[in-house]
């Protein structure tokens, strides 16, 4: 669903929107598998204390608790708030954005 992202140009485009001002990032384990958490890990590294991060969860790929939302190449995505989901996605996107907190 996401392919073709330019790791490198997007790193960049982070970067230059907090040099402008931006301070908000809103991101989500969800967006392709972690790869969007990775990429904003790697922008705000050494920047952490300029940005305000907000992640979400509930869109889960590694369970079939929960609803079926859809498919994402045949694999089925769920929607689920179980306490065990919450914690797993929260410890993979601090793993992800590099950082020891989430501000929201």
């Amino acid at each position: 669903m996401w392919d073709g992202t330019d790791e490198a140009q997007s790193i960049n485009a982070i970067q230059t929107s907090i040099d402008e001002g931006i301070s908000l990032i809103d991101t989500a384990p969800a967006y392709e598998q972690g790869v969007a958490e990775e990429i904003v890990g790697k922008a705000i590294k050494g920047r952490r204390d300029t940005v305000v991060l907000a992640t979400k969860c509930g869109l889960v790929r590694r369970t079939q608790k929960g609803n079926h939302f859809f498919d994402i190449d045949g694999k089925p995505l769920h929607r689920y708030l179980g306490r065990d989901a919450i914690i797993y996605e929260v410890e993979q996107s601090l793993k992800w954005l590099g950082t020891d907190y989430i501000d929201h």
